[in-house]
């Protein structure tokens, strides 16, 4: 317990826990070419296998949790997270979207993921 409570606010290197959140924060570039501040948070269930961005309106499954990343993927838009350094990619899907976003997460303390209604 000790343990898991040193790594809160720590990078996300060995993290252990099956529960948390992802506070992320980096740049992108709009179409227009200018640096924008970017900040996120990722809430990660990893034994249900689900994720869910920002206020949690729509979960998703986890596409893929390896040794060293974890894919996140929704409408065509794909994010890794590396576990060893924290950092973070993600790249749209669709022409004509934001560009790339990279940057580097923290883990947090875990945000329960909001249960469906039906």
């Amino acid at each position: 317990m000790i343990a898991a409570i040193a790594l809160m606010g720590s990078p996300v290197v060995a993290q252990t826990a099956q529960q948390f959140d992802l506070a992320c924060h980096g740049t992108s570039q709009t179409l227009t070419g200018a640096q924008v501040v970017w900040n996120d948070r990722i809430r990660v269930d990893l034994s249900a296998n689900i994720y869910c961005w920002k206020n949690c309106t729509v979960r998703a499954q986890i596409d893929e949790v390896a040794e060293g990343v974890i894919w996140f993927s929704r409408a065509g838009d794909y994010t890794s997270v590396n576990r060893m350094t924290g950092e973070f990619e993600h790249l749209p899907g669709l022409i004509g979207r934001e560009p790339k976003i990279t940057g580097t997460c923290r883990v947090m303390p875990f945000t329960p993921i909001t249960e469906r209604a039906f």
